[in-house]
């Protein structure tokens, strides 16, 4: 059974109780040396920093290699791209950009954008963290994914639909069979 309690700390006002746990009898040589032998295991299983480095970049090349087949920009986020997870151990966080797709804030002029993006301005008047996005200009060469999940806010607006964009891309995985989009 673990000891503990409590001893004094001697201070310039007086004597202070402080907690006495078993931490506190080992000298910080032998806390050091745990510290060390843990980072020795970690990094012969595959944790250490030259390794989540390594695979840092080959989760980088990876997406450079998948970018240059898609009409889209994929980009690995999460653990993967923290180097903390094996190509297959744990799941996949991707971040899909559309290529002829933007989203501006308030402020930004419209007219600065190309015209052969679809732009969509953030109306930030919701929820602390969230925000809807209004469409305010559509191009002829749109997603059929960001097509279908358009809606009308019932104000003539048209909205990028969260939900339905997810039941899309739901749609697509079970009519694929896969797990994943990419």
């Amino acid at each position: 059974m673990a000891e503990g309690g409590f001893g004094c700390t001697d201070t310039e006002t007086g004597s202070v109780p402080r907690p006495i746990s078993l931490y506190s009898r080992h000298s910080q040589n032998y806390v050091e040396s745990v510290s060390v032998e843990i980072c020795t295991i970690m990094t012969r299983q595959g944790y250490g920093e030259g390794m989540r480095r390594r695979r840092v970049a080959r989760y980088k090349e990876y997406d450079r290699l998948r970018n240059a087949e898609l009409s889209y920009t994929l980009i690995t986020a999460g653990s993967k791209a923290e180097g903390l997870s094996c190509f297959n151990e744990s799941d996949r966080d991707y971040l899909f950009l559309l290529k002829n797709v933007i989203c501006l804030e308030a402020g930004i002029n419209l007219y600065s954008i190309p015209d052969d993006l679809q732009v969509y301005r953030m109306d930030t008047h919701v929820y602390p963290g969230h925000c809807r996005l209004l469409l305010e200009r559509q191009t002829t060469r749109c997603h059929n994914i960001i097509h279908n999940a358009l809606c009308d806010n019932g104000n003539g607006d048209v909205l990028l639909s969260s939900s339905l964009l997810l039941d899309e891309f739901s749609s697509i995985l079970a009519h694929t069979g896969r797990r994943e989009v990419v």
